[in-house]
């Protein structure tokens, strides 16, 4: 019963972490705000993912929230 209840909560979290590729494909569909969304659970796992953190500076940077684009290029630079 342990481990059946260990698998239900593993795969129930695992929607709770993204995934580059949909956040990629959100943002070439000009979709920013799911794109966000998905590029922050994808960090939340890996906080130096480039790419991720790359796609969603762009992502803020479309949608003119250009202090947020700037703290996710300065995690870049770091």
């Amino acid at each position: 019963m342990r481990s059946i209840i260990s698998i239900f909560l593993l795969i129930s979290c695992v929607s709770c972490f993204g995934s580059f590729s949909e956040g990629e494909k959100y943002f070439r569909q000009a979709d920013y705000e799911k794109a966000i969304s998905e590029f922050t659970r994808t960090l939340f796992l890996n906080v130096n993912d480039i790419k991720s953190l790359h796609l969603r500076a762009r992502s803020y940077e479309e949608l003119e929230e250009f202090d947020k684009a700037v703290e996710d290029y300065k995690t870049i630079i770091h």
